[in-house]
Formats: structure tokens, sequence, C-alpha cells
């Protein structure tokens, strides 16, 4: 029984396009008939639901539990976002943030077994729910657009996820050029 793939975005700073990327990525997944669970691990600010129409976030903050969640639990926090995408993430009220990244492992391990694929959108900043998913992924994509500082943030990424364990050879870049403030259109 194969676990699915997961996939983590990064960039090192916001506004470079990581969480339109993830949902374009999780759109066509499904189109092919996967099963996609989408992550926001920007747990204290992200907004992946927003690409999917959705209201609010999928809470993770419900994962505050007195003991550890189950794998159910685990699994029943995700909201259907789009057909054969689930979304997990992030939390409704970000105080919860640091409370909830202690479960990041059990929860793509959960995900994982019951998906054909699991994408992973992260925040600008490398918080310990990002490296816990950096750690576990099977490629770390490098997302960068062409604005000034963008190849030194992606340099720092990349040592540091070096640094965690993860392979070169499972590093890749992404040169998000879809800039709409760059663009007179």
């Amino acid at each position: 029984n194969a676990s699915a793939p997961v996939i983590v975005l990064v960039s090192g700073r916001g506004g470079v396009g990581k969480t339109s990327v993830v949902a374009a990525m999780a759109s066509a997944a499904a189109s092919w008939g996967m099963r996609v669970a989408a992550c926001d691990l920007d747990l204290t600010c992200g907004n992946l639901y927003s690409c999917f129409g959705m209201d609010g976030p999928a809470d993770l903050g419900v994962l505050a539990l007195p003991n550890p969640p189950t794998t159910e639990e685990l699994c029943a926090c995700g909201r259907p976002a789009a057909e054969r995408v689930t979304l997990w993430g992030p939390c409704e009220r970000p105080e919860m943030a640091d409370v909830i990244s202690t479960h990041v492992e059990r929860l793509l391990e959960a995900v994982r077994e019951r998906n054909d694929l699991v994408l992973v959108d992260t925040g600008t900043t490398f918080t310990d729910a990002t490296a816990q998913a950096v750690q576990l992924c099977d490629r770390l994509v490098l997302v960068v657009d062409g604005r000034p500082g963008s190849v030194a943030a992606q340099a720092r990424l990349g040592s540091l996820a070096v640094r965690l364990g993860v392979a070169r050879t499972r590093i890749a870049r992404l040169a998000n050029r879809c800039d709409r403030r760059g663009r007179g259109e």
C-alpha cells in the first residue's frame, strides 16, 4: 500500500504565488482523477481556501484536544474544496498555530495514506510546521519570481532544506512569471 507523494512549496517571501500555484496544481491533479489533499501550513495567515471560493479555512484549531488527535480526527478536520480536493488548514484563530504545529507530521502521514497526492502551501517564514513538512516531503519546490531579493531567498531556503536533510535531488525551483503587479493587462 503505497502512500501519496508529498510536495511542499516554499518561497521565503510573500507574493510570489505559492498559494495560487498550489491551488492550480491541486485542480490539475484532480482533473486527472487524483484525490488531492491540499494542506495550508501558513497556520496564522493562510488563505488557500479563498482560491477554491470557500468562505473560511478548514480549521486545524480543532486539533487542540486534551489528548493527541487520532488519525480519524486528523483526517476529519479536512473540508471539501473542489471535486476530489480536500483542504486542511490553516487555523481559524492564529494563536492556535503553535499548538497545531506539533501535529503536522502526523497529519501529513494520515492524509498521504488516503489520497493520491499531498500538496503543502507554506507561509513566508520557516516555522516548525514548515520544517516538519519539508523533512517529510518527497519534493520541495522553491517558488521564485523576478523581483529583487528572490534569488537570495531561494538560496537561503535551499541551504536550510539541505541542513534539514532534504537531498538536493529532491529540490526543484519554480519561476512563477504570472505576476499580476508587473503586467498591464
